[in-house]
């Protein structure tokens, strides 16, 4: 849906938006300008869709964790809907990796060609590219972050799932592989990405 083109940074408005109309009792920072305390664990990149995200937010007083998600979901947009409401257990640190389903189509030959191209590159010995940082452009090597990658064939189309490192210590776009692995293809496919599961450091599901 067209909510994977809304920014990070709009994504917060929005929720915070969406947590004042619900008129659940959120903590807002003290000072002379009081703000929503609320975070996401792991951010998503414009584009992205999201099937389990997580966002922090702080109560002043108890209220039912259903009461939370059903009046969340009556004030968020179409889009946007809230799944569940926890305690939480783990803290955004713990984040190693994430899981991404990628649908690719408009390929210039046969979708069972495509996936021979596309592991004949991922068995190189390297997978560089180039990738942006704080001090400027960095050669990097993609090949060791590549956990794992399997492929389906969907008649004309590939869905390919992804296991790659995501948090603090190393975070890897999908994106940025997929540009890698196509760089040197006369026609490079269209892609949507869905980030389906966020794991912790022990491999299991982030809550």
């Amino acid at each position: 849906g067209v909510a994977r083109f809304i920014s990070h940074l709009d994504l917060n408005r929005c929720m915070a938006r969406a947590v004042k109309r619900a008129g659940i009792p959120a903590w807002y920072t003290e000072g002379f300008n009081p703000h929503l305390f609320l975070t996401f664990a792991l951010p998503l990149s414009l584009g992205t869709e999201g099937e389990m995200e997580s966002m922090d937010l702080k109560i002043v007083k108890d209220m039912p964790l259903w009461e939370i998600q059903k009046r969340l979901n009556q004030c968020l947009p179409e889009g946007l809907t809230v799944t569940g409401v926890t305690l939480p257990e783990e803290r955004p640190g713990e984040i190693d990796a994430a899981e991404y389903e990628i649908i690719l189509e408009g390929f210039s030959l046969p979708a069972e060609k495509a996936v021979e191209k596309i592991e004949s590159v991922c068995a190189q010995p390297q997978l560089l590219t180039e990738k942006k940082t704080k001090a400027g452009n960095k050669e990097i090597d993609l090949k060791p972050s590549l956990r794992s990658m399997r492929m389906q064939v969907l008649g004309d189309k590939v869905k390919m799932l992804l296991l790659l490192p995501a948090g603090s210590r190393e975070n890897i776009n999908p994106s940025l592989l997929l540009d890698t692995i196509f760089a040197g293809w006369d026609q490079k496919p269209f892609y949507r990405i869905r980030r389906t599961k966020v794991m912790d450091l022990h491999g299991n599901l982030f809550h």
